[in-house]
Parts: C-alpha cells; sequence; structure tokens
C-alpha cells in the first residue's frame, strides 16, 4: 500500500467516525425542533379559534340588541301615530289599521299589535288572529310579559327572539306604554334574519373555513357542558365528529382549569384551549386535531438533507485526502514557491513533471488546478463586468422612479396642504373675536392629520352670538369637507336668521344628510349649537357635554345626549331635537370641546379625562378667555408627552364680561 492510500484510508476513517452521530444528532435536533414549532403554531390556531368564535357568537346578540332599541322607537312612533288618529285625525280602526299594514309593508316589521285598556288587540296588522293580552305566564307563555305596560308598571319592555303563542313563529317583540291611554303598543319582527346571520358568521362556518385553510385534520367547540357547538374532520383522516372519552377529558380540564393544552398522540397533536366571552367568562372549550404528517414529511426531509450533506462531506473528504497525500510527496519549497507565485496572480504556473510515482502525479495535479484557476478567474472577470452593467442599468431606473414618487408625493402634499389651509382660513379670527361685546371668547382647533374632521365657528347677527362645535367620524379630506359643508349651513342659517333651534338644527341636518348621501358617504357628526343674548345662553343639538363655569371657578357639567341625533345619519330628526336655557352672571361662562381633548392617551396608556379638563379650566378661571385656553392646551401637551395626536383637538372658550 503506497503512501497516498494510507493517508486516504485513514482520513475517510476519520470522516465516518464523525459523520455518523453528527447525522444522529442533527435528526434529532430537527424532530425538537419541528415538534416544538408544531406545538406553537397549534396553540396559535388553538387561541385565534376561540378568540374568533367569541366574536361571531357575540355579533348576533349584538345586532339583537340593535334590532331591540329600534324596535322601541318604531313603538313609540306606533304610539304617537294612533293618539294623533284617534284623538286628533278622528279615523276609525279600519283606516287606522290599513296605515298599519302600510307602515308594515314598507318596513322590516312584521307586525303591528295596539290594544284597549283591557287588553285586547282591536288594532293589529294581522286581524285573522284575535288576541288579547293576559299577566298569565301560564295562559299567554311569551306575551304576558307586556301585561306591565297596560298597568304602567314599565313603559318599555323588550323580548328577546323566542316562539310565539299564535302561529308558533319565532319573533322578537318589543313594545311601550299608550300615549293618550293605558294601552300595549306592541311590534314584532321576524327572527329569520337573525338565523340567517348565525348562519353565516357562526362558528359552524368558522370551523370550515379554518378547516379548509390550515393544516387541521379535525375541529371541535363544545359549550360548558360539553353539548357540541360546531365540529367538522377533514378529508383523508378515518376520524368521526363523536369524540372519545379521553377527548372529553381534555375539553373538561380545559373549561376547569381555564388553560391551554397539548399532546401527541398518534399521528396528531391535540390541542384544548378553553373558550372565553367578552368579560372572560368560560362559554366551553375548543379541541384541535393537527396532523404530524408535515412534521414527517419535514423530517425525512432533513435527514435526506443531512446524509446528503454527509456524502458530500465524504466525497470531498477523499478528494481532500488524496490532494493531500499528492502535496505531502512532493518537495516542500516547489510547491511552496509555485502557490506563492499563484497567490500573487501570476497564473502562469507550472511544476516540473520528472516521476511517475507519487510525485510526478502530485506536480501534474498542481498543473491542472493552476490553469483551472486561471480560467475560472478569467471567466469570474467577465461575470463581474455584466453584473456591474446590470447594477447601473438598475440603479439608473430605481433613480428615475424614485423621482416620479418624489413628485407625486409632492403632488398629494400639495393638495392635502390647500385643503387644510382652507379649512384654517374659515375659522374665525381673533379680531372677530375681540369685536364682540361683553363676550370674552377664545377658540382653538388642532387636526390630526393634515386635514380634520372638527368644526367650530363663532358667529354674531343682530345682537345675538352663535357658537357651533361639532365632530365628524373620522379625519382627513372626506371629513374635513363635511366640516365646511356644517360650517357654511350654519352661516347661510344664520345670515337668514333662523332663530327657532328646532328648525335651525332640523334644517342644516337635512341639508348635510342629502350631501352625505349624494356623496356615497358613512359620515355624520355631533353637533351644539349655543346661542348668546343678554346674558341668556340656548343649548341645543347633540355632543359632548357643556361646561357651566360660574365666576367663581365652580362647574356644571350639562349633558346633551336628549338634546338631539348625530347630523347626517338621518334625514328627519325633528322630533328628537330639544334645548336648555341657562343664566349666565358677570364672570360666568360656557366651555365647549371635542372629544380630542379628554381621550387623549399619554405613552402609559392613560386617558387625560374630563375630571383633569374641569380641573385645570377651574383652576385658572380667574384669568381670561385666551390664557384659560392656553392653560388647557399647555397642559394637555404635557400630559400627552412624546405620544402622537390620534383624534383632532378642538376647544372653545366663552367668558361674559
Amino acid at each position: 500500500m503506497n503512501l497516498r492510500s494510507r493517508i486516504q484510508l485513514t482520513i475517510t476513517g476519520l470522516l465516518s467516525l464523525a459523520l455518523l452521530p453528527t447525522i444522529a444528532l442533527l435528526t434529532w435536533t430537527a424532530r425538537q425542533s419541528l415538534l416544538e414549532r408544531t406545538k406553537e403554531d397549534g396553540v396559535r390556531i388553538a387561541q385565534m379559534l376561540t378568540q374568533s368564535a367569541s366574536l361571531v357568537e357575540q355579533i348576533p346578540q349584538d345586532v339583537e340588541e340593535v334590532i331591540g332599541e329600534q324596535m322601541v322607537i318604531s313603538s313609540m312612533i306606533a304610539a304617537h301615530l294612533v293618539d294623533t288618529a284617534e284623538n286628533r285625525a278622528g279615523l276609525n280602526p279600519d283606516e287606522i289599521n290599513a296605515r298599519l299594514k302600510t307602515i308594515v309593508a314598507q318596513t322590516q316589521l312584521d307586525h303591528i299589535i295596539i290594544t284597549d285598556e283591557k287588553g285586547n288587540a282591536y288594532l293589529t296588522t294581522t286581524p285573522e288572529y284575535d288576541f288579547t293580552f293576559s299577566p298569565d305566564p301560564e295562559e299567554q307563555p311569551q306575551a304576558h310579559v307586556f301585561w306591565p305596560l297596560l298597568t304602567g308598571e314599565k313603559q318599555v319592555v323588550i323580548q328577546e327572539a323566542r316562539q310565539r303563542e299564535v302561529p308558533p313563529d319565532i319573533f322578537k317583540y318589543a313594545g311601550v306604554s299608550g300615549i293618550d291611554r293605558p294601552r300595549i303598543v306592541q311590534v314584532g319582527y321576524h327572527f329569520k334574519l337573525l338565523e340567517n346571520l348565525r348562519r353565516q358568521v357562526g362558528v359552524e362556518p368558522l370551523v370550515s373555513q379554518l378547516l379548509n385553510s390550515e393544516n387541521i385534520s379535525g375541529i371541535w367547540v363544545v359549550r360548558s357542558d360539553l353539548s357540541s357547538l360546531a365540529s367538522q374532520v377533514s378529508d383523508g383522516w378515518d376520524l368521526t365528529s363523536e369524540l372519545s372519552d379521553a377527548d372529553y377529558e381534555r375539553l373538561r380540564l380545559a373549561i376547569k382549569q381555564k388553560q391551554i393544552a397539548s399532546q401527541i398522540e398518534g399521528p396528531f397533536l391535540k390541542i384544548s384551549n378553553p373558550l372565553l366571552d367578552s368579560q372572560g367568562q368560560i362559554k366551553g372549550a375548543t379541541l384541535i386535531y393537527l396532523s404530524l404528517n408535515p412534521v414527517k414529511v419535514a423530517l425525512r426531509n432533513q435527514l435526506l438533507l443531512a446524509i446528503a450533506i454527509a456524502v458530500l462531506v465524504f466525497v470531498l473528504g477523499l478528494i481532500a485526502s488524496y490532494l493531500l497525500a499528492r502535496w505531502i510527496t512532493n518537495p516542500i519549497e516547489r510547491v511552496s514557491k509555485a502557490s506563492a507565485a499563484l497567490s500573487a496572480g501570476n497564473w502562469e504556473q507550472a511544476v516540473p513533471v520528472k516521476r511517475s510515482d507519487e510525485l510526478g502525479i502530485l506536480a501534474k495535479s498542481f498543473n491542472s488546478m493552476a490553469g483551472q484557476l486561471k480560467q475560472s478567474f478569467e471567466i469570474l472577470e467577465e461575470k463581474v463586468q455584466e453584473r456591474t452593467a446590470e447594477l447601473a442599468q438598475a440603479n439608473q431606473e430605481i433613480s428615475s422612479l424614485n423621482e416620479k414618487l418624489k413628485a407625486e408625493n409632492l403632488r398629494l402634499g400639495a393638495e392635502l396642504d390647500v385643503a387644510r389651509q382652507i379649512q384654517q382660513m374659515i375659522l374665525p379670527k381673533p379680531e372677530e373675536l375681540e369685536e364682540i361685546k361683553g363676550l370674552d371668547i377664545a377658540g382653538f382647533m388642532e387636526p390630526a392629520d393634515e386635514v380634520g374632521g372638527d368644526y367650530y365657528d363663532v358667529l354674531e347677527t343682530d345682537g345675538i352670538v352663535t357658537v357651533g362645535i361639532g365632530d365628524v367620524t373620522g379625519h382627513g379630506l372626506e371629513s374635513g369637507l363635511l366640516m365646511l359643508m356644517t360650517q357654511t349651513a350654519v352661516c347661510t342659517l344664520q345670515e337668514i336668521r333662523e332663530q327657532d333651534p328646532v328648525r335651525f338644527l332640523d334644517t342644516l341636518n337635512r341639508t348635510i344628510y342629502r350631501n352625505v348621501q349624494r356623496m356615497n358617504s358613512d359620515k355624520n357628526l355631533t353637533l351644539a349649537i349655543l346661542n348668546y343674548s343678554e346674558g341668556r345662553v340656548s343649548i341645543t343639538g347633540q355632543h359632548e357635554e357643556t361646561l357651566l363655569v360660574r365666576a367663581g371657578g365652580h362647574i356644571e357639567r350639562i349633558d346633551t345626549m336628549d338634546l338631539g341625533l348625530p347630523i347626517g345619519l338621518d334625514d328627519d330628526i325633528a322630533d328628537f331635537i330639544d334645548h336648555t336655557i341657562v343664566e349666565l352672571h358677570p364672570g360666568d361662562g360656557v366651555v365647549v370641546y371635542t372629544d380630542g381633548i379628554p381621550e387623549a392617551f399619554n405613552l402609559k396608556k392613560k386617558q387625560y379625562g374630563m375630571e383633569r379638563l374641569c380641573e385645570i379650566i377651574s383652576q385658572n378661571w380667574q384669568h381670561n378667555a385666551q390664557e384659560i385656553k392656553q392653560a388647557v392646551i399647555d397642559n394637555l401637551r404635557a400630559f400627552i408627552g412624546g405620544q402622537k395626536i390620534f383624534d383632532d383637538i378642538t376647544l372653545v372658550i366663552l367668558k361674559q364680561q
């Protein structure tokens, strides 16, 4: 055995001893990593499923609550309609029933029932059913809850959707007391809408969608009593919707311990997770079968990759041993000189071949290697030149696109800047406010974006000072446009001397509503109008609280929720508009604001709040309006610190001199 064979045999043995444990270690490490990653994915999927299930279960409940509130409004309208029809218009029951049927036909309501003082349904859109209300729950399990409306014990009753007595369909009912006399005014709504909603957004569709989008073999969702809420298994697995006793035990432990758990069993990773509602109460649990086939496939691929790397290393080791054997037998000086020349970039190197044994083979190999290096270097230089040209061209194209993008950004920025400047231009000027006699007024508005959605204005006509303040939903260009429309409408109504607060707000609402509909927008705004004259302030419209500040700094908070409705939400809000009047003495005043002030957050997620706002106003009320305004804004900025402003900020101070 020659020297080269001995060296090769030694290196081959060492490589074998090193590679076999390495392959085993890599395989074990890959398996543990894949299993851990699969568990993490399963836990993520289980948590996502429980969160989504809670949300989709809550949607029908929220919709039913909103429908109930709307039905109460419909009942109140029906009560007023009957009062007007009987006591003012003098219509008989048949004529009233005909109008009630028209209302049902043109709305989403299905029934309207109105009784006399004894509970007899003499006005109804379903005269084919002769119905009389009774307080006896055994006689009328569904309808007896409305009897307190007749006795005056309750004014409003909203009943959850349930099966009615005649005919036995599932309906939701709501009712109010009569306007003119004791009676029950009830409206009914068929439950099919909510049933369709549950079928579309319930847990079962969610389970089906998740099963199709993830590597899941089966999903089971149960209630807290372990009754099934939804279940589905994937095709290709010998699974049924029926769970084993062990699986029921996993679900029972998840509900009891309120903890997520996972366990590998056969070809599956089983993950159980408690199902919580929005208040954190246990509603049930979920169980997910996660297939381990992807782990097996990935592990097999990892093993094949490790074997391929080992073979490659083994082959490279053999080559290295072959070259090493030849290098060892070659004269050291000759090889060193040739190697140094190659390192310096002199590729024209050749070692003379004078022997046919191992030394001769080593010399030939070196000469061959030198030639290959020279060829590779030449090819590499050509590739570098080609790649350099390609990079230069790509850089030129990127520069061109960057210039276009800068131009487009400048154009958009200019448009938004113009909109912002227009918005700022229509705000009342300080000199306008100073000309108003008897009042010290200061205002401030800062949008969260380039264009804000807040509105305020101060106008004086014939000695009457009108202050308007509003907050459009959202902010940005569309909200800014709605703010400009509101300012124009208020100025117009003020200019034509419209003094009646109900007509003023109703006319403004119809104007804004039509424009919003024409814009295909869902925007609306809260709006309060304050009219000051000779020490009296009339407040109308729904907005944030109005702060009445007495001369000593004492603050009275006036709730405006019952003084109107949001503007642009409905075309007719006249019946919901009201106003209140407060007296101002010397030194008294009024402060109005938008929710961007009390709802501002600092970096610690703490809210500014109404108490802090009232405290700053009270402490600085002895100063003039401008100083009070500046004290509030300075305190707000100090509280926010480096936090970004997410909502528009508007503040108006009105102080009687």
